[in-house]
């Protein structure tokens, strides 16, 4: 009938650990992050590993450890796939060199977006959103951008960087707060979820966010 048939790709398995909780793709597509909960011989005492993978080949590039056992967990490349940050939100974020994963910054947070720029990324920090220069531009500068009144859950940054959203335990995670990033300071609310909101993503063109909950 004429209709083309999409030809199918096969399914490629990479273990990693007890219970992988992210991942996430360079923008290349050169390397894949996992994170996962690794065994180190009772359940009481896993910890999180981070995986660094090479995507055509399915190898294993480098591993290093994340700690923590959290049941959630984040991991982000800066986007000219130089940096990787993960965490367990256990209360420490680190960031990693790729793609050796040497560790090049210990941060009290969790949550990392990156800046377009290609020289700065947001991060969590408690109720506090900080911004910090990414090691090898002018120095380690960081900035606060905004505080909530509880822990902040949810953290997305708009594609050109100028906006973020964010959603913090202050009122029960069912608000959402937009934050320019440049002038730190807070441009308004969203409203409407009556549960706590887990996710936040804006549309490629900056003029949608979606918000799960």
């Amino acid at each position: 009938d004429g209709a083309m048939t999409r030809r199918r790709q096969p399914t490629v398995r990479l273990a990693h650990g007890a219970s992988t909780i992210a991942v996430s793709f360079s923008r290349d597509s050169r390397y894949l992050a996992s994170v996962a909960r690794e065994s180190t011989g009772s359940p009481e005492k896993e910890r999180h590993g981070l995986k660094l993978w090479d995507v055509r080949t399915q190898a294993e590039v480098a591993h290093a450890m994340v700690g923590g056992n959290a049941e959630s967990a984040e991991s982000a490349f800066s986007p000219d796939g130089r940096f990787v940050a993960a965490d367990d939100w256990g209360g420490i974020l680190r960031l990693y060199r790729v793609p050796g994963l040497e560790s090049v910054a210990n941060l009290k947070g969790h949550i990392a977006r990156f800046l377009p720029d290609r020289r700065s990324f947001v991060y969590a920090s408690g109720k506090r959103l900080l911004r910090r220069d990414l090691p090898g531009t002018d120095g380690t500068n960081e900035t606060l951008v905004g505080k909530e009144p509880g822990w902040i859950n949810a953290v997305a940054i708009a594609p050109d960087g100028r906006l973020a959203a964010t959603s913090n335990a202050g009122d029960g995670g069912i608000s959402i707060h937009l934050w320019d990033v440049e002038e730190r300071r807070l441009l308004g609310s969203l409203t409407g979820h009556s549960g706590w909101v887990h996710q936040l993503a804006f549309s490629p063109d900056g003029q949608t966010l979606a918000s799960t909950s």
